[in-house]
This record gives structure tokens, sequence and C-alpha cells, in this order.
């Protein structure tokens, strides 16, 4: 009796009713839900108490609440496995470096025993010098006597120094021995690199070539392009541009050609990646490489996820590839029959893939995926019926969470808004134009503050954007005018990065432009 009378108290102040007849009016059912009261009425409570509110069919109110529910119980299922996904990976990961700690442990137990062996031998070389030197201490006069007083104290010397030495520790007798020329350890490189790395050596997508002394300090989760504002007025600006530096890719790899990708993830650091042969290089501004990774296959676009992961979309293909950090090579998604172009990584963690038909004929589309590769929504037509986009190529997200697309067969850029509803602007080009042909974006980046920079690559140069898509200036400079601008980002530290055909690529601060700040 007590659990029925407390339900009927928390009925009553949910306003929620016990059975399906109206409270009000006993001989009637509800059959609507009013939105002003948040409450259940019957077909009497319309024309009384709730005469003039906004009602809805109680189905529908429920049908609609349902379909909310279950949309936030599979958000919850989606993070739920994303969570056991990284949970077993991590578990394995730990497990994969107790084995090898348990390895490396060993080795140097071994090296240190022949390493003590070898000072053994060393000693016993040692005393029989010594004994010798003694004997002929014996008949040695005037200044031989002296001399050999003088090396029979240097030998004492280095006598007393090892067996202090054999009285250390393992590692300390290892780091001792080889300072002083002692060169009986010799451990495997690749223990040294896994001390280094503090992970296992399988750590690889299919090759990767890394600067040992400096990796420890390499590896980390690397977030999303974290932009610093820009923002410049005026007309078009006439200072003198200086590059902050210059990069040659061609100098080390003779076979490579345009830069196929730009993706900053440090003041200091960003990947580029060279789409065939299929490489991606972690360097510094100065062109310094700390890490070289062959994915294996040409690829058209790559991007990190806020979990760490690389994604990378084929050239020609149909799938979008995940590679953990655990080395791990994963299918994301299958697009077919599409074929995969760019992508972009929201801040939530989602993912828009813009994809192609594959023919000549027909549009394509952009699709939005969970952070593990399920799909959540599709975008090819507006509100009208008609077809948003006819080759969707590149797609960026803004400081407002609109999304901008660079369309290859229109070469237009558009801004939507956050769910695809609404065009915000179309830009073609400025009335003024960069050069003598038609205007043509191979790619765009953003600030935090949304100015828009775009690569227009027939005309050599970056056209400058307000938020709202208005044109604000030109940047050309004389390297551009002989290497055709493909790629385009902007760093935490507001440098622009620009990357060109015949594999060079130009960082600019955009502090030093003389622009307002």
């Amino acid at each position: 009796m007590d659990l029925l009378i407390f339900r009927d108290m928390i009925m009553a102040q949910a306003q929620v009713p016990v059975t399906n007849t109206c409270t009000h009016h006993p001989m009637q059912v509800y059959q609507f839900y009013c939105e002003n009261d948040n409450t259940l009425a019957c077909r009497l409570c319309v024309t009384g108490v709730h005469r003039g509110h906004t009602l809805s069919d109680l189905s529908e109110h429920a049908k609609s609440k349902r379909r909310e529910l279950k949309g936030h119980l599979q958000s919850m299922k989606d993070e739920l496995q994303l969570i056991k996904d990284e949970e077993k990976q991590n578990n394995q990961h730990l497990d994969e470096m107790e084995r090898k700690r348990s390895v490396i442990s060993k080795a140097i137990s071994d090296k240190a025993e022949y390493v003590k062996e070898k000072v053994d031998d060393a000693k016993c070389k040692l005393d029989e010098e010594f004994k010798a030197l003694q004997k002929i201490d014996k008949t040695l006069l005037g200044n031989c006597k002296q001399k050999a007083a003088t090396c029979r104290e240097k030998l004492q010397k280095h006598m007393e120094t090892i067996e202090k030495q054999l009285s250390n520790n393992d590692s300390d007798l290892i780091h001792w021995i080889s300072k002083n020329r002692f060169d009986p350890l010799c451990l495997d490189r690749s223990f040294l690199t896994e001390m280094a790395l503090g992970k296992p050596s399988e750590y690889r997508l299919d090759s990767i070539e890394i600067d040992e002394k400096r990796m420890a300090r390499m590896i980390g989760r690397f977030q999303n392009v974290c932009y610093e504002d820009h923002v410049c007025s005026g007309d078009e600006f006439q200072g003198q541009i200086e590059l902050n530096t210059s990069i040659d890719f061609k100098s080390n790899y003779p076979n490579y050609q345009h830069v196929g990708t730009v993706v900053p993830v440090h003041g200091e650091l960003a990947w580029i990646g060279f789409q065939r042969p299929g490489t991606l290089h972690l360097v510094t501004k100065k062109g310094a490489e700390k890490m070289k990774i062959l994915v294996g296959f040409d690829f058209k676009d790559m991007k990190i996820t806020k979990y760490g992961d690389i994604l990378v979309s084929e050239e020609k293909g149909f799938k979008v590839w995940r590679f953990t950090f655990c080395g791990r090579k994963q299918e994301f998604y299958d697009a077919s029959p599409f074929i995969t172009r760019c992508m972009c990584v929201t801040r939530n963690g989602e993912v828009l893939l813009c994809l192609h038909k594959n023919s000549t004929t027909g549009n394509g589309k952009i699709v939005k995926l969970s952070p593990t590769g399920k799909v959540m929504a599709e975008y090819s037509k507006n509100q009208n019926g008609k077809e948003m986009f006819q080759k969707p190529d590149r797609i960026i997200q803004n400081v407002n969470d609109d999304f901008l697309v660079i369309d290859g067969e229109t070469r237009a850029i558009q801004g939507f808004n956050s769910d695809f509803t609404k065009v915000k602007f179309t830009y073609n080009g400025s009335q003024k134009p960069a050069g003598p042909k038609p205007f043509q974006p191979d790619s765009v980046t953003n600030d935090r503050m949304g100015h828009l920079y775009i690569a227009d690559y027939e005309n050599h140069a970056i056209h400058v954007l307000q938020p709202d898509g208005s044109f604000l200036t030109f940047l050309q400079f004389k390297e551009l005018e002989r290497n055709w601008p493909r790629r385009v980002a902007v760093d935490l530290k507001s440098f622009l990065w620009i990357g060109c055909n015949n594999a060079k690529l130009y960082t600019i601060s955009l502090h030093s432009l003389g622009l307002q700040i």
C-alpha cells in the first residue's frame, strides 16, 4: 500500500496521469498533448483550461519522443562501443609493452653478465702486467725505475677504478664500460628504439623511418588544428610578403610531385602528404623530418581524428582506412559505388566525407559518419529536391560550425549551415581577377575568426575572404609565380602553410603581412 501511495505522489508531481482517463473529465480519454503546460488533455479540456494553447496529437507526440529517445540511445551505444574498442586496444598495447619490457630486461641482464666476464678477463691481464712490471722494477736503474713506478701507479688506479665499477649495479656498469672504450656491450638497436618510443616496434603503417633521438617527444595524440585569429581589413594588400620558410622535398625525394595534404598538428609541426607515392612526412617549419610513413597506396586526403588516429581516403577507390596509434590498419568506411574524396573531422569527432559518382554523369554527395564509421546522415538534395552538389571535392568546418564546400565541377565555394539546409554564400572568384585564367579553387582553410584562405591554383594566388564570403585581398609573391598553390592550412601560431606542385612547401607568418590583426 505504501508503494502505491508513493507512486501516486510521484505521478502527481510529474503531472503524469496514472490512468488514460482525464482527471478533469472522467468520462473522456486523453487525446492531445498541451505544449504550453506540458501535460495531457482530453477533447473537453481543449475548449476549457487549454483553450488557445498549442496542442499536438498524443500519439504523434509520443512517436516523436520515442524517436528522440532512440536517437540518444543509439548515440550512447556508439560511444560505449568506441570506449570498449579503445579499452581493448589499450589492454593489448599494455600486454605488448609488458612482453617487450621483459625481453629488454632479460637482454640487459645477459649483456651485463657478458660485460662482467670481459672485465674479469681485463683484470687478470692487468694483474699479470703488474706482476711483470714488479719483476722489471727490481732490475731497472735510474729513469727506468722511475718510469716503472709511474706505470705501476697508473695501473693501480685503473685496477681500483675497475674494482669500484664491479660493485655498481648493472646499468651503471654498462654505462661506464661504454664510455671507457670497452666494447663488449652490443645491445640491439631495436631495443633502444622501443625504449625511446615507449611502445612496441611493430608501430607502423607499412613502414616507418624514425628519428630515434627525438621520437619520444613526438609521440602523442595529435589534436585537430587550433587556428589563431587573423583579422585583416582594407583594400588589396600592397606590402612585401616575406616567406618564413621554404622547403623543397625534391632535393631528397626526386620522384615526388605536388603536395597533396597539409595538416598542422602543432605550432612547429605538420603532416605533409604526397598522394603518389602514398607517403606522409611529419616535418617542422624548417624542413626537419621527424617521421615518415609509407601508407601503401595512392591516397586523396588524410585527417587526424579526435582520438589521435589517422584517416586516409583512397585516391581512386571506394574506402576510407583508419590507422590506429598502435599501428593497426582498419577499414573505416566503404563508399561503394561512390569514389572517396576529401574529409573533414568536426569538433565533436564526426567525419564528413565528399563522394563522387563512379561515372561521368550524376551528382555527388556528402555523408556524415560517426567516430566509428557509421553513416549518420547524407546530404545531396536541398529542401526543394534539387541537387546541391555536382562534384564535391573538399570540405571544412568554420568557427560557427558551418561547412564550406569546394565543388570541382562548378569551381565555386559554397557556405552551408550546420545541417546543409541553407546556403549562406557562394564565391566564384573576386570581381578583380587574380590572373588571366578562370578561378580554380584547389583548397580552403580558415582562422579562428572565420576568415578564409583559398588556393587559386591556375592564377598562382591566395584569396582572402571575410567570414561572410566577401572578398578581402590577394596574397601573391614571386615564389608562387613559379609554382602552383594546391593546399593551404593555418596552424595555431598563425602561420599559413602553402603546399605547391614540384613538392614545394612555404610558410608565411600572417602577423608579418602588415595587415590589421
